[in-house]
């Protein structure tokens, strides 16, 4: 997929682009870079093939355009104008001051995330685009499976590009620290059937303030209380969870060594 000049300018905060084939390249670095881990080859075939769906091309556009000035910027000769930033090949006109462009990568940057989250939100939200998708901010069976779930934590702003980043996190934590304390079974069993309204939101939020740590290091200890309680309300409650009890009892004295936390009361 690549964009013509009209299309370029349409998106982004430069007014001049007499030579397209300046961005050529950066459009073509931009496109294998960032879209196959968001969004999948096989969507990027059905965006390049002969009747994209135009749904998929409306968000696609801005995204191409933003991700590839941000992948050109460090490579062009940028003047700033009266009416905006241009692109020139003129050795003649002074450029414009590094600061100036460093406030356009970032800004082209924030408009590349942001385009990026729109596109993701399109393709989660739209059955026909959703199959094709590679699924990138999901995690199938996961105490947080998508952004909406984590985002009912603590607020990401429903960015997918932020819950994606974060994913590997989220993962980790919750198969080394929150499977290895509750029991792979009573985990198992609480995802089973998602109805649980004690216990399973707090092991939700004490895993999205785990997966921020990196964030906060203080967001490693409010996971940890959120941890207490729903370990606490397990304890308390055998025949509500039985699993838990079975599997987990048995090593509770051991928390001090295996947990880094005790559970007093």
């Amino acid at each position: 997929m690549k964009l013509t000049a009209a299309q370029l300018k349409k998106y982004l905060p430069v007014n001049t682009l007499k030579d397209v084939d300046i961005m050529d390249t950066h459009q073509a670095r931009a496109w294998n870079k960032h879209l196959p881990k968001y969004i999948g080859r096989d969507l990027m075939q059905l965006a390049d093939g002969q009747s994209p769906p135009p749904v998929l091309i409306a968000v696609l556009e801005p995204v191409l355009a933003n991700f590839a000035l941000v992948e050109a910027i460090p490579f062009l000769d940028l003047v700033l104008t009266s009416t905006g930033f241009g692109i020139v090949s003129n050795d003649n006109i002074a450029p414009a001051s590094a600061d100036r462009v460093k406030s356009l990568a970032r800004a082209a940057a924030t408009a590349a995330t942001d385009a990026m989250d729109q596109l993701l939100y399109e393709i989660e939200t739209t059955d026909d685009l959703a199959d094709l998708w590679n699924k990138s901010c999901i995690i199938q069976g996961s105490l947080l499976r998508n952004t909406n779930e984590f985002q009912q934590q603590i607020d990401i702003n429903e960015s997918r590009t932020r819950f994606f980043a974060i994913k590997q996190a989220i993962d980790l934590y919750e198969r080394k620290r929150i499977v290895n304390m509750v029991g792979t079974r009573q985990i198992n069993e609480l995802l089973r059937k998602r109805t649980d309204k004690t216990v399973l939101p707090l092991l939700r939020k004490a895993l999205a303030y785990y997966a921020l740590t990196q964030d906060d290091v203080r967001n490693h200890d409010t996971a940890d209380e959120y941890m207490r309680q729903a370990l606490r309300h397990m304890i308390d409650n055998p025949t509500l969870y039985p699993l838990y009890h079975t599997d987990m009892m048995e090593t509770r004295h051991q928390n001090d060594e295996t947990s880094g936390f005790m559970i007093l009361g």
